[in-house]
């Protein structure tokens, strides 16, 4: 996946081959199919103006399956916060159906996770310490799917007001 720049021809991608425009019956991007392209090489290019390469970036960090985090941008219509909120509630879907293991966390584990990032920070050792029953690997995987969730953006804005309290 590549930018393409504004300085590019139209119908160039990122790589100087030729594109296809996307199609927007095939759920193609907004503005008439004109944001996302397909090289004949098979890369995705998109419009940068539209969507910024930090913001992608930043996007699949939270959801390393490119394919399948792409694909639920362009189906979101490019909206990144209704993209996340689908993938994150198919990747719950996924984990409800699968096996029951060290990996799945019960709303108390969850609760308790909450309650040691407020007390003890991005300190992910200590918020282990509270958490007998996960490995180390377990409490870093949630974290970082935790950072998608809606609950970390509550934790963010409870964590600036401390701040500016203890200021």
């Amino acid at each position: 996946l590549k930018p393409q720049s504004s300085a590019e021809p139209k119908g160039t991608g990122a790589n100087g081959s030729a594109a296809e425009q996307a199609n927007p019956a095939d759920g193609g991007a907004r503005g008439a199919g004109k944001q996302v392209r397909r090289t004949r090489d098979g890369n995705m290019v998109w419009n940068s103006e539209v969507l910024s390469q930090e913001e992608l970036q930043r996007f699949l960090v939270c959801h390393p399956n490119e394919e399948r985090a792409l694909r639920s941008i362009r189906d979101a219509k490019y909206d990144l916060r209704l993209a996340n909120e689908e993938l994150l509630e198919a990747e719950r879907q996924e984990e409800s159906e699968g096996s029951q293991g060290r990996g799945d966390w019960t709303p108390e584990q969850q609760r308790t996770f909450e309650k040691g990032m407020d007390e003890f920070g991005r300190d992910l050792g200590e918020v282990k310490k509270l958490l007998p029953e996960k490995t180390m690997g377990d409490v870093l995987k949630y974290y970082y799917k935790w950072k998608c969730s809606p609950s970390y953006i509550d934790w963010r804005r409870r964590e600036k007001v401390k701040k500016v309290e203890e200021d």
